[in-house]
């Protein structure tokens, strides 16, 4: 799994030549990302798995808590 999100991730911003601003936690990159309730796993089952914070542009802009 770590695998397959690394190469949705990381390798497609290289791709498009973007690896500089995206693809990865850095410091100076855009940092848009969310935190599930539970680990994503290649079950899908939307009723179980939901974000609990998001952020976008290294923001909070959604939280449950």
């Amino acid at each position: 799994l770590k695998e397959v999100l690394k190469s949705f991730i990381q390798y497609n911003s290289q791709i498009v030549d973007l690896e500089n601003e995206l693809g990865s936690l850095e410091a100076g990159k855009n940092a848009t990302f969310f935190i599930a309730n539970t680990p994503i796993t290649n079950q899908f089952n939307s009723t179980y798995n939901y974000a609990t914070q998001v952020f976008i542009k290294g923001k909070k802009t959604y939280s449950t808590e």
